[in-house]
This record gives C-alpha cells, structure tokens and sequence, in this order.
C-alpha cells in the first residue's frame, strides 16, 4: 500500500510469492514513495525506508533544429546514488 495506488489494498498492487521472495512490478514515475506493507493475516504494518535505496540516474540532453524531423541525442551520463 502506498500513495502510488492510493492506499487502496487492490490486485494490482498484491505481491506474489517466487520462491523465497515476494515480487511485483510496478511501473513507477521516478522519486520517492512512502509506502507500507500488510499482511491479511494480522493486519500489522512495516514502514518502507528508502535513505540506503541504490538509484540509477541518467541525463539525456537532445537538441532539436529549427527544422525538426527528429530530436538527437547529443549528451548521456549515468550516475549511481549510494552505490552498494
């Protein structure tokens, strides 16, 4: 649950056991989100805590003509936030 969806308990958002780990995938607008997780069993929540999160970041930088018939890429450069 999170504000991501609204803090609605739906199936969209339910995770899903593979293996020995719980999976979903989401596709998300990049940034922080507060969020928590609940079980049906006992309705307990965990905070999520993003501070040690490794993010991936990339910078495009296009130029586009006077006369456009497609933009080019002129620029790339990755960087890595609190890399582990």
């Amino acid at each position: 649950l999170g504000a991501f969806n609204n803090w609605q308990k739906n199936d969209e958002s339910r995770l899903m056991i593979n293996g020995n780990s719980l999976v979903k995938e989401l596709f998300l607008k990049q940034g922080f989100y507060n969020y928590t997780y609940e079980t049906e069993k006992n309705a307990t929540s965990i905070e999520g805590n993003f501070y040690e999160t490794e993010n991936l970041y990339e910078i495009l930088v296009y130029y586009r003509s006077f006369n456009p018939q497609a933009d080019q890429l002129v620029g790339y450069y990755p960087f890595r936030v609190n890399p582990r």
